[in-house]
């Protein structure tokens, strides 16, 4: 057997795939002193989403010391995370937000946690304001944003549409959301608002949901527990380069919840549209592959239908609302400005938003995996999901295809306990595998009627 005579890497700890280096956590106290608390921390998670614009944990404590009582934890303090990996060095503060789960284990030891927070959210719950914005609705998220949480903003797409909006004595979070519910990106799909722990962007980002997913995958996960496999070395070194992202865990956790979906409105509707400045009403029927067609591979097959009409042609699943006030933002000579958040080009535009929120989990997978900085929230991964039969010969695939493939990273924990820091991961689509087949002839059905637009459901008004 042949021997490897390669000196061993002195930092071969900082090369081990779960091993986090250099941790530190400081408490900085009301009165501004700092304290070192890393040997009391039991766990740590931080939390990322591409729902949320910033980021989130908590940490729990052992508590020997008197720590709780006597430091004393009031929920008004600051902490310092710091710690290597992979030779990138890494600082993030947070503030504290409250005290939790304070139990006693043994006479004299306990445990509690504390939760924890990005600045932003602590200066969104003591910031309220009452302005008016107009332009692109990218751009007055990014005012809100920038005005009011003092925080940059990364923007990497524009807004459909232009209004003139009023925020009358709102938190900045809430204004920033009520433009995300009812304006679309400029490619048509629902904006996000959100932060990632590694991301190269400073502060949060803005982007789309065919953006994201458009883009290419950042990593490769197969589900396998990966071995070093060189048959004439035993050196542990070899392998570490394969157990970069190793899964320990992974499940779909929901997957074409086609009902729930129906009932949303999610594939057809209706919209009604009211505009009390001219006494009109009027129906527009909506069809998820006429308005908003899937960004992934399209896995409601044609086929599919309920009394011969297909379900992106059902329009009696839900009825929307949708108020317009042509007149609310008139200029002095009469012309209209740009309008209100609720008037657009395109009465659909909330009903579209709508229904691409609730299509991207039309898969929705859950991995435990090694840490991989590569990895943050707004990024896509290709993602191997096993087939679950024997393998009868060696050209058949052991992969499943309709489950398999391309997934928007939509949440990330990153956990840290006992030096050891590994991730779990959401991963989020609205369609299956590209190598999927639905239509193996490639003929696809058409039953029902195309949708209507725009109808009156008054008669004129004398």
């Amino acid at each position: 057997m042949a021997i490897n005579n390669t000196p061993r890497d002195p930092r071969i700890r900082d090369r081990v795939p779960k091993t986090v280096t250099d941790l530190r956590v400081l408490i900085i106290k009301y009165n501004d002193s700092v304290v070192d608390i890393t040997k009391e921390c039991v766990e740590i998670s931080i939390y990322e989403s591409i729902y949320t614009p910033f980021l989130y944990g908590e940490i729990i404590m052992g508590d020997n010391s008197s720590i709780i009582a006597t430091f004393p934890m009031i929920g008004q303090e600051k902490v310092r995370i710091e710690w290597k990996k992979n030779g990138q060095d890494s600082v993030k503060e947070f503030y504290v937000t409250d005290v939790f789960d304070v139990q006693q284990h043994l006479e004299g030891i306990g445990s509690f946690g504390i939760s924890i927070t990005s600045e932003k959210q602590m200066r969104n719950a003591i910031t309220l304001f009452s302005k008016s914005y107009k332009g692109r609705g990218d751009e007055i998220i990014q005012n809100v944003f920038e005005e009011h949480l003092r925080d940059t903003l990364t923007v990497n797409v524009k807004a459909k549409t232009s209004h003139s909006v009023v925020f009358p004595y709102m938190k900045p979070l809430a204004a920033v959301n009520m433009i995300q519910k009812s304006v679309l990106a400029e490619d048509g799909t629902p904006m996000f608002l959100f932060e990632s722990l590694y991301g190269d962007a400073p502060g949060a980002v803005l982007d789309s949901y065919k953006r994201m997913y458009d883009q290419e995958p950042v990593f490769e996960i197969e589900p396998v527990k990966t071995t070093n496999r060189d048959a004439d070395n035993g050196d542990a070194q070899r392998g570490l380069s394969n157990l970069q992202g190793q899964v320990y865990q992974f499940s779909i956790t929901k997957g074409y919840d086609t009902l729930d979906q129906m009932t949303k409105g999610a594939y057809g509707a209706t919209a009604i549209v009211v505009d009390a400045s001219d006494k009109t009403a009027a129906v527009t029927e909506f069809s998820f592959r006429k308005h908003a067609g899937p960004v992934a591979k399209d896995w409601i097959s044609e086929f599919f239908a309920f009394d011969n009409i297909r379900v992106d042609k059902q329009y009696n699943t839900k009825l929307f609302y949708v108020p317009q006030n042509k007149l609310a933002f008139c200029k002095d000579d009469g012309t209209l400005d740009f309008p209100n958040i609720n008037s657009t080009d395109d009465e659909l535009d909330s009903v579209i938003i709508s229904s691409y929120m609730n299509r991207i989990n039309t898969t929705n997978v859950a991995i435990h995996m090694n840490s991989v900085p590569d990895l943050e929230v707004g990024k896509t991964i290709n993602y191997t999901f096993p087939r679950f039969s024997p393998k009868l010969n060696k050209n058949e695939d052991t992969y499943d295809k309709v489950n398999s493939g391309k997934y928007l990273i939509s949440a990330i924990r990153h956990y840290i306990k006992n030096s050891e820091y590994t991730m779990s991961i959401e991963l989020i689509r609205d369609g299956i595998g590209q190598e999927a087949e639905l239509y193996p002839n490639n003929r696809t059905p058409d039953f029902g009627k195309d949708p209507v637009t725009r109808v009156s459901v008054l008669s004129p008004i004398k």
